[in-house]
């Protein structure tokens, strides 16, 4: 959940210098949210589920809660 916060201050910081019209917080929490899902869900493919069952636990169920936030900002 904290990427998605990274990647919206760091959006803000891009289009503030890039001068991209104007937009509130929530299009940049929403860039953000959408932009670290997709982490989760390529770590998930590299992770094996039986050699490592608490690490891929915690990575989906971080996905989850990214993508399901995405859902309800969207």
């Amino acid at each position: 959940m904290m990427w998605g916060f990274g990647i919206s201050t760091g959006a803000i910081n891009i289009f503030k210098r890039m001068n991209v019209g104007s937009h509130d917080l929530r299009d940049f929490l929403v860039i953000g949210v959408i932009f670290s899902a997709t982490d989760s869900v390529c770590t998930l493919q590299v992770l094996n589920q039986d050699e490592t069952p608490l690490l891929y636990s915690l990575v989906f169920g971080e996905g989850v809660v990214n993508d399901a936030t995405s859902v309800v900002m969207i």
